[in-house]
């Protein structure tokens, strides 16, 4: 099997990092900006509106698929960081920028 050039490997945990954070601002939009538009604001066990968010002080009601899908891209984004972390740790693309950053600052 062939190995992969650094190059190919610093793009692939780029593009993770990337998916990472277009996972969090996903989660983030679904339960800050679109639910708190388009949920209802009372309580409905009648449509089964029973999860109860309170978006400082804005509390809305989501149901069970609801609130499985606002807390699924943040699940998925946790499970891409730990991948690029356990890639990063086993191919140290970024080991010379950490070494620079824990060097001690020499007095003068």
């Amino acid at each position: 099997m062939a190995s992969l050039s650094k190059d190919v490997k610093r793009r692939i945990l780029d593009t993770l990092s990337f998916l990472t954070f277009i996972s969090w601002v996903g989660f983030l939009y679904l339960h800050f900006i679109y639910y708190q538009s388009v949920a209802p604001t009372k309580y409905d066990p009648a449509t089964g509106h029973i999860y109860e968010i309170n978006c400082h002080g804005y509390y809305f009601y989501l149901d069970a698929k609801q609130n499985l899908l606002t807390y699924f891209p943040l699940v998925i984004g946790g499970a891409i960081f730990l991948a690029a972390l356990l890639l990063e740790r086993r191919w140290k693309i970024y080991k010379e920028i950490n070494e620079l950053r824990l060097k001690p600052l020499k007095p003068y």
